[in-house]
């Protein structure tokens, strides 16, 4: 929030420069975005969530606060298949879903979309291990799918964000269009660290 302020204080201070300053304002956005994962981190204590699926629905509930969402705009599933976290991805894999479910927020749902009577705006958010045993975090919508040419490893911002964060931990954002968008990232996983299949 410190930076949020210095930034906001820099903003009026330059007044009619920063008046219309669209790189200024999405990263103003980030910024608080980010900093409500990491409040909701914080109450944590640093302790691996116990009920991934509670942590996982709360997680994408405030990112959906601070994008201004009312409950009942969209449909949040949520479905996580593993006991555990090894603490040392705790804070990785969420700021990863900070930016996938934002990225979703912005992209998929444009308010001029037509939407069939018994369809609505949905998010999958999905944590799980895969057959050869690594964690797979994916993010999926039902929305209008990503543009003609867009080439996830050449785009700046959210997603060159997720390969930052995920590129450590030995994880690859991949990217697929089916009835929408679905982003995931997969991890190889130390069967000592907690995570068990």
């Amino acid at each position: 929030m410190l930076i949020v302020g210095l930034l906001s204080i820099e903003q009026r201070q330059d007044g009619a420069r920063c008046a219309d300053c669209p790189a200024l304002d999405k990263t103003l956005h980030r910024v608080r975005a980010m900093a409500a994962v990491h409040e909701h981190l914080s109450r944590a204590a640093a302790e691996t969530p116990r009920d991934l699926t509670a942590w996982l629905q709360q997680l994408a509930g405030e990112v959906f606060q601070v994008h201004g969402l009312q409950p009942d705009e969209l449909q949040l599933e949520v479905r996580a298949e593993l006991p555990g976290l090894p603490a040392g991805m705790v804070m990785p894999c969420a700021l990863i879903i900070n930016e996938l479910l934002t990225n979703c927020l912005k992209h998929a749902f444009p308010p001029d979309h037509k939407w069939a009577a018994d369809e609505k705006p949905t998010v999958r958010l999905e944590l799980r291990t895969t057959a050869e045993g690594r964690l797979r975090l994916s993010v999926a919508d039902n929305g209008v799918g990503l543009p003609a040419g867009v080439e996830v490893g050449a785009s700046a911002g959210g997603w060159q964000l997720v390969q930052l964060l995920a590129g450590p931990l030995g994880g690859r954002l991949q990217v697929a269009v089916d009835r929408g968008t679905v982003a995931w990232v997969e991890f190889p996983v130390d069967q000592r660290r907690g995570v068990q299949v």
